[in-house]
């Protein structure tokens, strides 16, 4: 079957967009980087956001072993305080109207496959979801278009500014320009006071917000 073109699909990035864990990949971030030895100094935490763990590798000069203990190291932590974590307040009901009202939803993250998975069972979230495209799945991570043209594929959908992506990070809104897709910010994530830099780009403060502009840009 081709690619056919349908206005009826809304992409989400993961972390700090639906999951309220900016804080908490944070400071497991902080643990695993220092347990390898490496201050976590300002430069470190001022561009760590929204990146995949190869992209963080490359900017701290690792070892792919240093990657490996990198990841094994987060991923203790991560799944040790998964229990600390919610959701953002309306994320369920705002997934639940569009499901209900026929919409494709899928999710495009700059995680690993596994860690998405055991975040995504925690809070039963794969329900919600056609597509769910992980930096497991690509070549590219964002902000490269690459993720968000297979999750298009994916859904059997052309990229067009109909379809919208919502992101907490600057790499989503690029990555989403660079698909000719419609980008959303939403400033509740790490990197929300940065996106105010671009005029440009519809940028949301709550989530109600985001449910008015996605029903005006959805005609509804």
């Amino acid at each position: 079957m081709g690619l056919v073109n349908m206005d009826k699909v809304i992409l989400f990035d993961l972390d700090g967009t639906i999951v309220d864990n900016t804080n908490h990949i944070m400071s497991c971030l902080k643990i695993a980087i220092q347990k390898l030895n490496i201050e976590f100094d300002y430069h470190i935490a001022n561009n760590i956001s929204g990146k995949s763990f190869s992209q963080i590798s490359s900017m701290l000069n690792l070892s792919k072993n240093d990657e490996a203990k990198l990841i094994d190291y987060y991923f203790q932590c991560d799944t040790s305080n998964i229990n600390n974590l919610s959701l953002i307040d309306g994320m369920l009901k705002l997934l639940s109207k569009y499901q209900k009202l026929n919409f494709k939803l899928g999710i495009v993250t700059s995680k690993i496959k596994k860690t998405t998975s055991i975040l995504m069972d925690h809070f039963n979230l794969f329900p919600y979801f056609e597509t769910i495209i992980t930096s497991s799945d690509v070549n590219n991570v964002k902000p490269n278009p690459e993720p968000l043209i297979i999750a298009c594929q994916k859904l059997n959908v052309l990229p067009s500014k109909n379809i919208c992506y919502i992101g907490d990070s600057l790499s989503d809104i690029f990555a989403s320009i660079n698909a000719d897709l419609t980008p959303i910010g939403v400033t509740w994530g790490n990197s929300g006071s940065k996106l105010h830099l671009h005029n440009d780009v519809k940028i949301v403060d709550d989530i109600n917000t985001l449910e008015k502009y996605l029903d005006h840009h959805y005609g509804l």
